[in-house]
């Protein structure tokens, strides 16, 4: 398969939207009176996507090579070893050295076997890796999921999209109520699960193994895809500002409402993204976006450190002059953290801390290759 310009969009748009998440939070913790503190707090959490974004790619990009061939175990394993477990292994050990220079951890943690169980199985080393280990599962049950699927489309024929959609909805909602009574009273970390986010892993199976009719289908419902969209944001907003307000509210038609919420979100996102294609727009900013989709994974895996330093000294209050700052902090940390990932990428190395060593020489660089 070809490189996919309309994914490389998606991924761009969901690492911006990520960096973002960690660099304007400064705002809401420091803005916290007015109406700026009103749309700091709705903007970043409208933009929380962006994780749901990143596995319903992984999920596509599972399925998507498999329409003209069958998936070779071997290969993907190993290959799946040097771009996603090494890089997490490196990176978490840089994360808790991290952790103790800075003092959020003591290096006496270090000597107890619980907490690497902890650290390295949730991805609990720092906030962000959590995604790694969602991954990994991913990579793990990809076999079954991938069977799964396709028992549906056999069963279900020319009606497996109303199969998949229905099963997805209902395993997600089994999944919410198994862990809101059985789960959560022993294991209070399920969003680290790879079944909490079941549903956009099944559509987007269905989506690899069907991409053409996807597209087709998207085309098609778009408008009421966009109203859909549209009446799920407006009762987020509703759920964010009770939050903020803190009062209290059913918490299961809240998460239902955050499940379809990122998922009308993501499917806006990408029939954008193929308009883009289609159109062959070409303009500075899409070009840039494709630029972050590229260096996606590695700008994943570094930002955070910046971001902290960045919560250390800036102390602003003002909603203008913060939004500036912040702003151009989020520039130069997008523009710090490529030349990083251009300085690990000259050597073979150097590249499997970012998750690029090839063990064979591919024809041509494959945007799917590519998890984050």
């Amino acid at each position: 398969m070809g490189k996919n310009r309309e994914i490389g969009i998606l991924r761009g748009i969901a690492i911006c939207a990520v960096v973002a998440i960690h660099t304007f939070s400064i705002a809401t913790t420091n803005v916290t009176t007015g109406i700026a503190s009103w749309m700091y707090q709705i903007f970043h959490n409208l933009i929380q996507f962006a994780v749901p974004c990143f596995i319903f790619i992984s999920a596509i990009l599972l399925s998507y090579p498999l329409q003209d061939k069958k998936l070779d175990l071997n290969k993907f394993y190993i290959k799946k070893v040097y771009r996603i477990v090494i890089p997490y292994i490196l990176w978490s050990l840089f994360y808790l050295v991290f952790k103790i220079i800075v003092k959020q951890m003591a290096v006496s943690d270090l000597f107890k076997w619980q907490n690497w169980v902890f650290w390295f199985t949730l991805g609990k080393a720092y906030t962000h890796l959590y995604y790694l280990s969602i991954i990994l599962q991913l990579y793990l049950f990809t076999p079954l999921l991938l069977a799964l699927v396709q028992g549906i489309q056999k069963l279900f024929k020319k009606y497996d999209y109303i199969a998949i959609i229905v099963i997805a909805i209902a395993s997600e909602a089994g999944i919410y109520l198994l862990n809101k009574h059985v789960i959560y009273q022993h294991f209070k970390y399920h969003s680290t699960l790879m079944i909490w986010y079941i549903y956009l892993i099944l559509i987007g199976i269905w989506v690899g193994f069907n991409y053409e009719r996807f597209k087709a289908g998207l085309k098609k419902y778009i408008s009421l895809i966009w109203v859909l969209f549209g009446i799920n944001m407006v009762v987020y907003i509703g759920y964010v500002v009770l939050k903020v307000k803190k009062i209290s509210f059913n918490t299961m038609w809240y998460q239902f409402n955050w499940f379809t919420y990122a998922m009308f979100t993501i499917l806006v996102l990408l029939w954008i993204c193929l308009l883009i294609k289609e159109k062959n727009m070409e303009n500075p900013i899409i070009h840039t976006i494709e630029i972050l989709g590229d260096y996606s994974f590695g700008i994943y895996l570094m930002h955070p450190v910046i971001t902290f330093i960045l919560r250390k000294f800036i102390h602003v209050t003002q909603p203008l002059l913060i939004l500036v700052i912040l702003m151009v902090a989020y520039v130069l940390m997008m523009l710090i953290c490529i030349g990083i990932i251009k300085i690990l990428r000259i050597n073979k190395w150097t590249n499997v801390i970012i998750g690029e060593y090839r063990l064979w020489k591919l024809p041509n660089k494959n945007i799917y290759e590519n998890t984050v």
